[in-house]
């Protein structure tokens, strides 16, 4: 939604951990992740003993992961990702028309992410 892939590319971070879930899948199939940054995952294998318990009964599910596959090649065929700068700027303008008429107090936004903040009357 903000241009890139990932919103921390978008506020050039580098997170140490990154979650995703509903839009992998954009909602179809339940899917959720977690990606570690290396420092993380030395810090975890460190210890060889050491297992990383974790899980759900769905987890790992091939219709999750097949439905999220799927999801990312129709993202990348559609260009949905370099879109969202589309989208936002016609959005953009649209909200900052009805915020100079007074309309709504403050419009902020990124890419096709935006909110308006309405007026208190």
């Amino acid at each position: 939604r903000t241009g890139q892939w990932f919103a921390s590319r978008t506020y050039g971070v580098t997170p140490d951990l990154t979650t995703f879930a509903k839009g992998a899948t954009s909602g179809y199939q339940p899917l959720g992740g977690v990606v570690l940054s290396r420092d993380v995952c030395d810090a975890l294998e460190r210890d060889p003993s050491y297992v990383f318990r974790h899980g759900h009964t769905y987890s790992g599910h091939a219709a999750s992961c097949a439905a999220c596959l799927a999801n990312i090649r129709i993202m990348e065929r559609e260009g949905l990702v370099d879109r969202a700068n589309t989208v936002g700027e016609r959005l953009s303008a649209g909200l900052r028309k009805l915020a100079e008429r007074g309309d709504v107090r403050e419009v902020r936004g990124v890419g096709a992410l935006w909110a308006a903040r309405l007026n208190g009357d």
